[in-house]
């Protein structure tokens, strides 16, 4: 280990090492600032490999009997969101959800709605649907994505968008029908152009710029943190065609009837 230059230190920082003014060994202090760092950096590695940020493991493929979609885990033990619009806002839907849609270990489960939005209405917050699979094995480790609340979101933050764009439809296409797998995921990146307000000040929808299309319908939109800021849903709001996503605050009513504080992040930064 290379010595304590004292005069170095003395000429730059106006006086001796902290260690070595109060009479202790360098060495010591030294030693103790880099384990510290080591736990510190463990500890960063463990929160995101443990704590819910596989955008890709926890969005999943959904197919019902109106069409396709997108979803995504929000508990290691199945439970999951995605559109109201995607089971048709009704609770005896038979629902086949894909986890990891179209790689070499892929899974078809199926799928409960438990509980969606009131069905018939305009509402964009009504949009929602909370599903249940059980998970591979009976041992709660899916992967899952925490979320975040809308208070937290502001315009130009860069997020990410996933999903299935065009279900099996594009690899039917591609592959003449050979292909019995189900869609490949989809990652677009871009950022918050616009937060939409209702009447009453709070967000009703943001516009961002990370591209979606149809299937896409019920997926995730994550900030860099990898945390939930919102779903992706086909409904339009003038001037805006496409790519407008729920905040979290939306579906408030359905995660938190199953989602518990270790699953949700409240921290902005």
């Amino acid at each position: 280990m290379a010595a304590v230059n004292l005069r170095y230190y003395k000429d730059n920082f106006l006086g001796e090492p902290p260690a070595l003014r109060e009479g202790k060994p360098w060495w010591i202090v030294v030693l103790l600032t880099l384990l510290l760092l080591a736990c510190a950096g463990a500890f960063g590695a463990f929160s995101l490999s443990h704590g819910g940020g596989d955008l890709k493991a926890a969005t999943v493929y959904i197919e019902t009997p109106q069409g396709t979609g997108t979803g995504f885990l929000i508990r290691r033990d199945g439970y999951l969101l995605t559109n109201g619009h995607v089971v048709n806002w009704d609770q005896t839907s038979q629902v086949t959800v894909y986890l990891n849609s179209g790689e070499s270990n892929e899974k078809k489960l199926a799928g409960s709605v438990k509980e969606t939005g009131p069905a018939g209405t305009d509402k964009l917050s009504d949009d929602w649907a909370l599903l249940k699979v059980e998970p591979p094995g009976g041992k709660p480790t899916m992967p899952f994505l925490r979320m975040l609340t809308s208070d937290c979101i502001k315009e130009s933050d860069l997020v990410k968008a996933a999903g299935f764009p065009g279900g099996k439809e594009i690899d039917r296409d591609l592959t003449q029908g050979k292909r019995t797998k189900g869609p490949n995921i989809t990652i677009e990146q871009g950022n918050i152009a616009q937060i939409i307000k209702d009447d009453q000040g709070g967000t009703m929808a943001f516009h961002h710029r990370a591209n979606t299309a149809p299937g896409v319908s019920g997926g995730p939109v994550v900030n860099q943190r990898g945390r939930v800021i919102g779903m992706s849903t086909l409904k339009s709001i003038p001037p805006f065609d496409k790519n407008i996503a729920l905040p979290t605050s939306s579906f408030i009513i359905a995660w938190e009837k199953v989602v518990r504080t270790e699953y949700t992040d409240y921290r902005c930064k």
